[in-house]
């Protein structure tokens, strides 16, 4: 299997989605041990900055394989760079949210997944309850959001 080396683009820092799916990430490359996280950009939620993002990030890390935006749009955005690129059989972009064109992009074989909104949202919450209920609290991990 080979190692991922991914960057990711998420919004601003101030938005508490963004820094808990940032950290999230961070979390789980360091804990899985199974890549590398090069850097975490910040950004507004929009197509343009995950192009932007992806051009600016992609010639200081050559050997990212993966990138992971916090919506779609972004997600969108970084995959027209790649593609403008050439590098669309190299680096593989998924995120999160589930938008028609993202998911269109997905189908096209463009996007290699999104983790949905809503659906996404109320199996998470199953997740929790259930780990709760089994004396397993987030908060003791996330803190009081």
């Amino acid at each position: 299997m080979l190692a991922a080396k991914s960057v990711a683009i998420t919004a601003n820092k101030a938005t508490p989605v963004s820094a808990i799916r940032a950290q999230a990430l961070g979390d789980y490359m360091r804990d899985a041990k199974r890549g590398t996280l090069h850097q975490v950009a910040y950004g507004k939620w929009s197509y343009n900055d995950g192009e932007n993002i992806t051009n600016g990030l992609l010639p200081r890390y050559k050997d990212t394989n993966i990138i992971w935006a916090a919506n779609e749009s972004m997600a969108l955005g970084a995959y027209n760079a790649i593609k403008k690129l050439s590098k669309n059989n190299e680096v593989i972009v998924g995120g999160f949210r589930d938008f028609p064109d993202a998911l269109k992009s997905i189908i096209r074989g463009d996007l290699i997944l999104m983790v949905a909104g809503h659906p996404m949202i109320g199996a998470w919450a199953l997740v929790l309850l259930n780990d709760y209920i089994h004396g397993y609290d987030f908060a003791d991990i996330v803190g009081a959001i």
